[in-house]
């Protein structure tokens, strides 16, 4: 299993979106690229909750992903893992983050 990371400052914080696929190495000739993502900002950002978002690309891959979020680069925290299927095309994945401590920086 493979496991590409895309992690980004969102608002002077540190949100990461993973994406996990399986499938054993390709040949370097002819290999598909592997799945990518990227991460946007928060929004709906509340006292204890907000909304992050991101984008990821299969990339013909079966994939799977989720986010870590956390204080530090250590994250420390992450929601349930979704699955994002096998396609070719960019696509959004979201996750409402909830139980956030008031007045610290994620």
């Amino acid at each position: 299993m493979r496991a590409v990371t895309a992690a980004i400052g969102v608002a002077c914080a540190s949100i990461a979106l993973i994406i996990s696929s399986g499938g054993s190495a390709a040949a370097a000739s002819g290999a598909p690229a592997p799945p990518s993502a990227t991460t946007g900002a928060a929004t709906n950002v509340a006292q204890s909750s907000a909304t992050v978002a991101g984008t990821l690309n299969p990339n013909g891959v079966t994939t799977a992903s989720y986010f870590q979020y956390g204080p530090s680069t250590s994250y420390g925290s992450s929601t349930p893992s979704t699955d994002a299927g096998s396609g070719t095309a960019d696509a959004p994945v979201s996750a409402n983050l909830t139980g956030l401590t008031s007045t610290t920086t994620y």
